[in-house]
């Protein structure tokens, strides 16, 4: 259930932002991982990490992972590493969520 509704209302931010998102890149490529990062970050307080303790980490890692898939990867970055920088972007994006999931866990 927690897994669920996770993924859903991340699902929902980014698409609300997936433009914003797209837009920042233009001049700056790495925005598109700041950017997703704050809103996973967002999203888990949002949903509440009592909420989440149902999930356990590597779901939660998976789900972000999705998520990034199915959204910010498709955001054509400028230059020619594109490739290279969604990679790296969707990784920063996983360590961060990692690190907040174990400093949440343990203040609990």
């Amino acid at each position: 259930m927690a897994e669920l509704m996770f993924e859903k209302v991340l699902r929902e931010e980014v698409e609300r932002s997936v433009e914003d998102i797209a837009a920042s890149t233009r001049k700056r490529p790495l925005a598109a991982g700041s950017k997703f990062v704050d809103i996973v970050i967002r999203v888990v307080k949002q949903v509440g990490f009592e909420q989440l303790k149902g999930l356990d980490k590597v779901s939660a890692l998976a789900i972000v992972g999705k998520v990034y898939d199915d959204y910010i990867s498709k955001i054509d970055l400028p230059g020619e590493y594109d490739t290279v920088f969604h990679a790296l972007l969707k990784q920063a994006a996983s360590a961060a969520l990692g690190i907040a999931w174990d400093k949440f866990s343990k203040s609990e």
